[in-house]
């Protein structure tokens, strides 16, 4: 029994992440699209508490949800090339998805598809469900948005689920800048820019895929092959986001090109946003302290159901990686992060943090935490029992992160 139970504490206790391989990828290709992965919801039973504790309050965080794509830099370069040259079927039909995808975005750049707002409201519904002694009639919501568009449209789907399932609960809307403080230097994108250059150099006919596109090649520089190969993959994935089936991206691109563009994402955001050598965690802080103290004050009080919060993967990730959520191993650069994890399980679109307050008749607060929407163990805390914690260790986690 005691073996039993250390196993199952161990693969609570795994990080939600996994390498970017080969074999991965042929299984499951959409795991290349990071990020821009869709939310997709897997049912799961919830630990019963300890005896005599009830919900009482619920602290969230929440992602976006899926998005028309953000810039028209993605596609316009590869755009120009495609233009500009003689093709092949491939080729006109490379521009043909380039095309339609810039009508799709036109008057749209970065704003949340209805898929998003769709999986906001789904989201909202079942958690309503699952806990709805703490969304009793009377009680208030309180809402938080950046001033995003596809944030603020997310948290105004995900309000309008909980109004209607409980009509004459109080739902607060409102703007807090505070929810988008994580954001690195610009000098930092420019180095993963070049590290990403550097990968193609070193990997020179990875890229000879491309000029299948084109009737005659042998003029395109490996700027004008590279512009097209983003303006396809980019196009691949968000054609998912927007409720449409993606095509066979291995049309267009070799095996070896694939992975390449895959793990440059996994690069990308690991080193942007989690347990790199330029993760700084004080960025994060008034995230942090946003969260302790609204729940300090809605314990004190008897009116408040929830803080729900809506904003980035730029500030997601962090605050899964303040929590051990992506795993506690030895900080990495741009060449190591794809040997332990994809950013399409760490923060798909619409990825959410819900951390669930109950309380006992002598006021004792546990706490258990949601990764989109299954119970996680936090690795550096003690547990009252299975995914339960005090809250003031987790609480003291928050406001002394280290990594």
């Amino acid at each position: 029994m005691k073996k039993l139970l250390s196993l199952c504490t161990l693969l609570l206790a795994l990080p939600l992440a996994s390498q970017i391989t080969p074999e991965r990828l042929a299984a499951d290709p959409s795991l290349a699209t990071d990020v821009y992965h869709i939310y997709e919801f897997s049912p799961s039973a919830l630990t019963r508490p300890p005896q005599g504790y009830k919900p009482v309050y619920i602290s969230h965080y929440g992602r976006h949800g899926e998005r028309y794509i953000n810039r028209e830099s993605y596609f316009f370069p590869g755009l120009e090339v495609l233009d500009r040259e003689s093709l092949t079927p491939l080729g006109e039909r490379a521009k043909k998805e380039i095309s339609e995808m810039v009508d799709r975005t036109e008057g749209n750049l970065g704003y949340l598809s209805p898929l998003g707002g769709r999986n906001h409201r789904a989201i909202a519904n079942r958690l309503f469900h699952r806990f709805k002694r703490v969304f009793r009639r009377g009680r208030t919501v309180r809402c938080a948005s950046t001033e995003v568009p596809r944030c603020i449209v997310s948290m105004a789907n995900a309000g309008s689920a909980l109004s209607a399932a409980r009509p004459g609960m109080n739902i607060e809307y409102g703007i807090n800048e505070k929810l988008r403080s994580y954001l690195q230097e610009p000098w930092l994108r420019d180095y993963l820019m070049a590290r990403r250059d550097s990968l193609f150099a070193a990997h020179p006919d990875a890229l000879e895929c491309i000029k299948a596109c084109f009737a005659e090649p042998s003029g395109l520089s490996r700027k004008d092959l590279t512009a097209v190969a983003d303006a396809v993959f980019y196009t691949w994935k968000d054609l998912p986001c927007l409720g449409l089936k993606a095509f066979d991206i291995k049309d267009f691109f070799s095996d070896e090109l694939f992975l390449l563009f895959a793990r440059h994402g996994s690069s990308w955001d690991y080193c942007l946003l989690s347990r790199s050598p330029w993760w700084n965690k004080e960025l994060l802080r008034p995230v942090l302290d946003d969260i302790v103290c609204r729940a300090d004050e809605a314990l004190g009080r008897k009116d408040i159901a929830a803080d729900l919060r809506f904003g980035h993967d730029s500030q997601m990730i962090p605050l899964y990686t303040v929590l051990g959520l992506t795993g506690n191993g030895p900080v990495l650069g741009y060449d190591e992060a794809p040997d332990v994890w994809d950013p399409a399980t760490v923060c798909p679109m619409a990825s959410n943090l819900q951390i669930v307050f109950y309380k006992n008749k002598k006021g004792s607060v546990l706490v258990k935490v949601l990764k989109d929407e299954c119970e996680v163990s936090l690795p550096t805390l003690t547990p009252v029992k299975g995914p339960y914690y005090h809250w003031q260790d987790l609480a003291e986690l928050l406001n002394n992160v280290e990594i």
